[in-house]
């Protein structure tokens, strides 16, 4: 595989995207009547407008990308088969590709380390566009200690210890639509961290995770608050709270705070939670925050508190859900939008890795389910 980059210049690309938006304006008010011209030569505009947006305002830089896949084979027909299967895989991606008929000496030739790219069509890529394509991102984190968060799409472990001083904080979000997995994952995260011997307290919004104090039983690891009857009495929230903050010491302590949307019926009361957010670290605690109303989450209050939390944590699960509304605030591939049950991306820094979860036998026989189950 060979990857052409060609950084383009900015301030011509800015006057040429200018002068699109300005002639797309005129060809709207002077458009025919049929609305479907007006509609593409109003999406050509908001196409051009949103680039622009990310030169001018986000400084970033546009590049002129070409790929070039080479397939060996002994045998044509596997060869074909191998072509076409690629081909259709990306096709299922979104990744239209080409095959280059009549043109293979050349792209041959293009492919091998000669520093050959003569006339080869290719793709303009942003900045952030062009770090999601590279193959040399980590594939996988493994931790020296820490628990299995889930397989990669290789079968490998991926193995975290949030406490690792190599990280910036312990704080995790979790983020996934009802039914996406992120309760079971949440269930598998609460039984390895216990087995694990690291003290953790559930504030259990919907009454969830009470299953699990049958088998694991030992409260000087696992406290669960039942919130879904005391979440509208504020004062009693509180009082939680301040417990909570006064149990924290020199042992490692993770605080899950479910549905944390839940609690932005009292302002004070969010607030209040995402102060404890930016200072835990300092108890050698975590906070993991989960929610499944993420656009109304980001829409409240312009985004304050939901951008707190992306801020102030060094991990991200983002679960099956919809994101495209929300793609400015999240540093995530477009792998998101093809996730089924039980699939999440990991976004550790600039590394984003899709992560299968499962549970052993184990597990499964704590929470109740069977290895043919679907994540709930």
């Amino acid at each position: 595989m060979s990857i052409y980059i060609f950084k383009q210049d900015s301030m011509k690309i800015i006057n040429d995207l200018t002068f699109s938006i300005g002639a797309s304006s005129s060809e709207v008010k002077t458009a025919n009547t049929n609305q479907r011209d007006i509609e593409i030569i109003q999406k050509s505009k908001e196409d051009a407008s949103a680039l622009r947006r990310k030169i001018q305002i986000e400084n970033q830089e546009l590049y002129k990308v070409n790929i070039i896949l080479s397939f060996c084979s002994l045998d044509l027909n596997t060869l074909t088969s191998n072509i076409l299967s690629t081909k259709s895989n990306f096709y299922s991606k979104g990744v239209i590709s080409e095959i280059t008929n009549f043109r293979h000496l050349q792209y041959y030739l293009n492919n091998i380390p000669l520093n050959l790219n003569k006339d080869t069509q290719a793709i303009y890529m942003t900045t952030e566009t062009l770090s999601n394509i590279f193959p040399f991102y980590t594939k996988n984190i493994i931790d020296e200690t820490g628990i299995i968060i889930g397989k990669t799409e290789e079968k490998n472990l991926c193995i975290l210890d949030i406490f690792s001083n190599k990280y910036e904080n312990a704080n995790v979000c979790i983020f996934g639509c009802s039914g996406s997995g992120k309760s079971f994952f949440t269930k598998l995260y609460i039984i390895r961290n216990y087995f694990f011997g690291i003290k953790q307290i559930v504030l259990d919004a919907e009454d969830e995770y009470s299953v699990l104090k049958k088998v694991l039983k030992d409260k000087d690891k696992l406290e669960i608050f039942n919130m879904k009857k005391i979440i509208n009495n504020l004062d009693e929230v509180y009082k939680i709270l301040e417990k909570i903050q006064e149990s924290l010491g020199d042992n490692k302590t993770i605080l899950i705070i479910d549905e944390v949307w839940k609690y932005a019926k009292s302002e004070k009361l969010l607030s209040e939670i995402f102060n404890m957010y930016k200072t835990i670290r300092k108890r050698n605690a975590s906070i993991v925050t989960i929610t499944q109303d993420v656009l109304d989450f980001f829409e409240y209050q312009n985004g304050r508190y939901a951008k707190s939390i992306l801020n102030n944590s060094s991990f991200k699960l983002f679960f099956k859900s919809e994101y495209k509304e929300l793609k400015q605030h999240f540093n995530i591939t477009d792998k998101v939008n093809y996730l089924k049950k039980g699939e999440a991306i990991l976004s550790v820094g600039e590394n984003n890795l899709k992560v299968i979860i499962q549970a052993n036998e184990f597990e499964s026989e704590i929470l109740n389910v069977n290895d043919n189950s679907n994540n709930r």
